[in-house]
């Protein structure tokens, strides 16, 4: 009689969550409310088992809509981190040869790894998934301008560029990257608020790429020197 009443009482309450619940709170709530209602039975109030349950139905309910944000989360930074990879690609194939290598070279490739990695190991510690568009494309001119730096003598490189690194390897990394980054420049990153900013008149589309192609080319990096492959990843 008892576990016919307790069976009725859990599905009722297993009725009041939405259909997407996950199954794991389901279950949950259902091994929660068989200890929670030990000491009930038919003969129990109608008011004092309902109560009970309702409290319960409700932190389920809750449960719920915080794993749905979460999986919402994960999936958005997914998308995030797309877009930030394709945008690192594009950015990477607008630069001169010079700089990263011939397309579909081995050279080139590795420029693309090299970025790709970097860029992944960041994304994952700074984004959680409720980032914008902007904030994955911001990272991934970020990371190509940190990269860049490293390549050049610090009086080569533009200020845009010095500030743009900053921003993902912090001002005394981007120092130490440029070798040394005036007072100007380490004053002005101290005080930026966005991850970059790219002056009309150095980039009307606001692409560091272009940024980076139409001031001097830097030497090419100390890769080894192989013949193409087949494949560009």
């Amino acid at each position: 009689m008892r576990q016919a009443w307790l069976g009725h009482v859990v599905a009722r309450a297993q009725r009041e969550l939405s259909a997407d619940t996950p199954a794991e709170i389901r279950l949950r709530l259902a091994s929660e409310m068989e200890g929670a209602l030990r000491a009930f039975g038919p003969p129990s109030p109608p008011g004092d088992v309902a109560q009970l349950v309702n409290s319960m139905v409700e932190r389920a309910r809750l449960q719920g809509e915080k794993a749905r944000e979460e999986a919402e989360r994960r999936q958005m930074k997914d998308h995030l981190r797309e877009h930030a990879l394709a945008q690192l690609r594009r950015s990477i194939d607008a630069l001169p040869i010079s700089v990263v290598g011939a397309p579909r070279s081995l050279e080139r490739r590795h420029v693309r790894a090299t970025l790709r990695d970097q860029l992944q190991s960041i994304f994952q510690k700074r984004f959680f998934g409720d980032e914008d568009w902007d904030q994955a494309r911001e990272l991934a001119d970020e990371v190509l301008a940190a990269w860049y730096v490293k390549q050049a003598p610090a009086s080569r490189i533009p200020n845009t560029v010095k500030l743009a690194a900053a921003g993902v390897t912090g001002v005394a990394g981007g120092a130490a990257a440029a070798a040394a980054l005036d007072p100007r420049i380490r004053a002005a990153a101290s005080e930026l608020k966005e991850p970059l900013v790219v002056p009309a008149a150095d980039c009307p589309r606001h692409d560091l790429a272009i940024v980076l192609s139409t001031h001097i080319k830097v030497p090419r990096p100390d890769h080894p020197k192989e013949n193409a492959g087949p494949n560009d990843s």
